[in-house]
């Protein structure tokens, strides 16, 4: 499938074509969030690409210290771990990943 780009006000997702309606909840969802935190916040996040991975092994390759985090981390909070971040980008999976 094509990788794409949605685009929110403060976001863009990188996504296969297919995920669409996942990406546009995503990009919903990190809005309502960010909308939240400028009520506490001088400064907030903006201009933030989001890349959604459709399996696991997509994002091991993209974010390979992932697992790593996952091993070392206690059992309870591993199912935390869905995706890693670096300076202006978030890799997650797909919510039906």
């Amino acid at each position: 499938m094509a990788w794409v780009e949605t685009a929110s006000l403060s976001f863009v997702a990188r996504h296969e074509s297919g995920q669409a309606t996942a990406a546009h909840a995503v990009l919903d969802d990190l809005e309502r969030f960010r909308a939240e935190l400028e009520v506490t916040f001088d400064r907030v996040p903006g201009e933030v690409t989001v890349v959604i991975h459709p399996r696991p092994a997509m994002l091991t390759l993209a974010a390979p210290w992932l697992p790593l985090a996952r091993m070392v981390s206690a059992p309870a909070g591993r199912r935390y771990f869905a995706g890693w971040f670096a300076r202006g980008e978030i890799q997650v999976l797909a919510p039906e990943a």
